[in-house]
């Protein structure tokens, strides 16, 4: 029965969960018809489009994103040693990446919040992940300190996440 369970201790295995998430969620924005878009937009103005838009958030938000850089950025001390904090940068890193060629490439129309909380998604393997292996964690560690935070990072936006992409998603069905 051992054999069977394995799959779950492996991180490839969920850097491949994200791989795959990565594509439906492309799937989902750059496949669907994209409605009444005869807007034809070079870089310059999607990207100034969304950041107009990021720009109109709460404040609390924005300290929240600011807070979730930093967080990312710690990721970075630990990913060389720790598996966990690698699966964590790989869905940040795919995330990201997926969001930039959305804005580059999606319907005009699509461009909105709720693409970006879309690609939040692909964090729910990495989270998954982290929750798994926590029983294993040294808990008197500097790495400790940022698993902890980053545990909570990823369950609070992904809170906010979640409810923004189906609300997107359905927005897109309906269109």
């Amino acid at each position: 029965m051992q054999k069977s369970t394995e799959w779950l201790t492996s991180s490839w295995s969920y850097c491949l969960f994200i791989a795959l998430l990565a594509m439906v969620i492309m799937a989902l924005v750059m496949f669907i018809p994209a409605g009444d878009s005869n807007i034809t937009a070079d870089s310059s103005m999607r990207f100034g489009h969304i950041g107009a838009a990021f720009s109109s958030l709460p404040t609390w938000v924005t300290r929240w994103m600011t807070f979730q850089h930093y967080v990312f950025a710690g990721s970075l001390l630990f990913f060389i040693w720790h598996v966990e904090a690698r699966v964590y940068l790989f869905g940040l890193i795919v995330s990201h990446g997926i969001f930039m060629i959305q804005v580059s490439h999606a319907p005009f129309n699509r461009l909105e919040l709720g693409l970006v909380s879309l690609n939040h998604l692909t964090w729910i393997p990495a989270l998954l992940f982290m929750i798994y292996r926590w029983p294993a964690l040294n808990k008197n560690s500097p790495y400790s300190l940022w698993y902890h935070i980053a545990i909570f990072q990823l369950l609070f936006s992904l809170t906010f996440d979640i409810r923004d992409s189906t609300a997107y998603i359905a927005t897109l069905l309906l269109r």
